[in-house]
């Protein structure tokens, strides 16, 4: 009976771990240094600002030294100068400030349920309620000092299971730790020098990838800490910064050296720390990369004044652009592929393309540039410039964007299904309309999400359209913006002839005698466009016109008249045939011939019996 209770309390204690819930990175708009992924690419899911006005400034009151701003997932940007740390609204309000006790080192972390992990120099890292400012005290600060002497906690990450990652440097050792969010150790691995790299993680693998001072590259297992491989790329070296993991599995980070040959290189490494290639870049200072969506990877040596863009699978370059002076900053990507640089004195977005790039826009920096950029979900682009000033850049209101459907080629009276997509960027409730020039064909109202997702907007069906060719306008407005306008051609053809049942008010003439009687012939033609149409006729005879027995009279019929605006077809015919005879048929032709230019023929009879028995 114990052991049975036993075994259902182990079952029970390892269901309750099953199905625990830990906090992950936030899923916010730049929750970390070098962004929201795991993998520390430096790619943001929203557009950065398509021009680089200022919104607002914020002075934090202190000098910052490689600080970044945070963004949370409502929002909350996150900065912080020596020892204050600043929690401000989207508008630049301050939301809360803390004192840190001793001074900030790095760029603040976010975890899903909004708490913040703050690294400083005396060797601590805080735990902060991201709603209020109050710290964390239960086991909170972590204390680094007992492993050996701690000269830096760097920057952190937080793995899918809710394990907090970071480095530390140190004599004689360097750690790469993780922490469970309770503030308690998971397990410390000692390298042999500082380990200032952001480490990056492979999520379906469980392990993760970090660099050291002595020029090593570290696989650990994420569960137990054990180093897997551990690699030198060869000579005098530092590996700082981060390490970045690309879509196609490979691991890609930057070594400066100040002795030797004194050349930095850029690395790429499969996932089993396998060289695949390395590039030299004109400089002991290499920049870490950022990888954009397409792969490109984007870095430079740092005193060349240029961004490089290279081959992710070759390290071969594509293209350089120049720069006004030299930068060690990552670059970030925002979801469009623009690439913003910060050097000391601009902040650069440019453009890139296959074989070169081109510039979008500069901003003149207010001190020395010595921030990664972050980029809002509203577009909003913030930075840090080393006198301690966070700028926003962006405007107050961006216009949406549209991309109609539902052009082509149709068959008239079927139905022309209009839609397509919008996107707004601030989220705003857009009008829109569909038009043909000044008429309104459709119209609503429909909701926009913040960052320029797209939305699908409700299919509009219409079958009036007439046959040609139309231009329909889909206008959207946010109403603050000049409404934006995007077009589709839509042609309506005709391939169907019109319908034609031609009746005459007479269709037998009797009695024979050489006279001319009046007839009319209604057309009963019809389209299906409802347009009308043109309509054609003639006359003919099985007998001549002064053929023999007939009593020779001329002429037999007159020439039609058409009034087309009632179908009616007016004309005389001779009440005469030849005595010989078997009587005469007078064939009436008519055509109808409709816009598209598709006819039908149709005949109407008229005899004149040879005698009244036959008639």
């Amino acid at each position: 009976m114990k052991r049975c209770f036993s075994i259902i309390c182990v079952l029970s204690i390892l269901f309750f771990l099953g199905t625990m819930v830990f906090p992950q990175l936030a899923e916010s708009p730049w929750p970390k240094f070098m962004g929201p992924s795991l993998h520390n690419t430096g790619r943001s899911p929203y557009v950065g600002p398509d021009s680089p006005d200022v919104k607002w400034v914020f002075d934090l009151g202190g000098t910052i030294h490689f600080k970044s701003p945070s963004i949370d997932t409502d929002g909350t940007i996150y900065a912080g100068s020596e020892t204050v740390l600043f929690a401000l609204n989207p508008d630049g309000s301050i939301k809360w400030s803390v004192y840190i006790p001793s001074e900030m080192l790095n760029h603040v972390t976010i975890s899903e349920d909004q708490f913040l992990y703050v690294q400083t120099s005396y060797h601590k890292m805080y735990k902060i309620d991201g709603t209020t400012g109050n710290m964390v005290n239960d086991n909170w600060p972590y204390d680094f000092s007992p492993f050996d002497y701690t000269n830096g906690v760097y920057p952190a990450t937080i793995a899918n299971d809710g394990t907090i990652l970071c480095g530390t440097g140190g004599r004689p050792y360097g750690y790469l730790h993780a922490i469970n969010p309770d503030g308690t150790g998971k397990w410390h691995v000692a390298c042999d020098n500082n380990v200032e790299t952001l480490p990056a993680i492979d999520e379906v693998n469980h392990v993760v990838y970090t660099g050291n001072n002595n020029n090593q590259v570290l696989k650990v297992d994420l569960e137990t800490g054990q180093v897997i491989k551990q690699v030198s790329p060869g000579g005098h070296g530092y590996i700082t910064t981060h390490i970045a993991i690309g879509d196609n599995g490979l691991i890609y980070f930057t070594k400066y050296t100040d002795v030797g040959d004194k050349k930095g290189y850029i690395y790429a490494y499969d996932a089993d720390l396998n060289e695949k290639w390395r590039t030299q870049l004109g400089s002991y200072w290499v920049v870490p990369p950022g990888i954009g969506y397409d792969g490109t990877i984007y870095t430079a040596g740092r005193y060349t004044k240029k961004l490089t863009a290279l081959d992710p699978s070759t390290g071969i370059e594509k293209w350089s652009f120049s720069l006004d002076s030299d930068f060690n900053i990552p670059p970030v990507i925002d979801a469009k592929g623009t690439v913003y640089v910060v050097t000391k004195n601009f902040l650069y977005a440019i453009i890139p393309h296959e074989t070169y790039a081109e510039l979008k826009w500069t901003f003149q920096l207010a001190g020395s540039g010595y921030s990664q950029p972050a980029i809002g979900e509203d577009g909003t682009l913030y930075f840090l410039t080393e006198n301690g000033i966070l700028t926003a850049l962006g405007i107050s209101n961006s216009p949406p964007e549209v991309s109609p459907a539902g052009g082509g080629v149709y068959e008239i009276n079927t139905e022309v299904i209009l839609g397509g997509y919008v996107s707004d960027i601030d989220g705003d409730l857009l009008d829109y309309q569909w038009m043909e020039g000044t008429n309104v064909l459709f119209s609503g109202v429909i909701q926009t999400t913040g960052g320029g997702t797209p939305v699908e907007l409700p299919n509009h069906s219409i079958s009036t359209l007439s046959p040609g060719i139309h231009t329909i306008t889909l206008r959207v407005d946010d109403g603050i913006d000049e409404p934006v306008n995007g077009e589709i051609t839509v042609e309506i053809v005709d391939t169907t002839s019109p319908s034609l049942d031609p009746a005459a008010n007479k269709t037998v003439l009797w009695p024979p005698n050489h006279q001319m009687v009046d007839i009319v012939v209604e057309a009963n033609a019809s389209d299906n466009s409802g347009l009308p149409v043109t309509l054609g006729a003639s006359i003919s005879s099985n007998e001549p016109v002064n053929g023999r027995g007939d009593g020779n009279h001329a002429p037999d019929w007159t020439e039609p008249v058409i009034d087309q605006e009632n179908g009616i077809i007016t004309f005389q015919l001779r009440a005469e045939r030849s005595g010989k005879g078997n009587g005469r048929v007078y064939t009436i032709t008519i055509t109808a011939t409709d816009t598209s230019n598709n006819s039908t023929t149709a005949n109407a009879a008229i005899t004149v019996p040879h005698d009244k028995k036959k008639k």
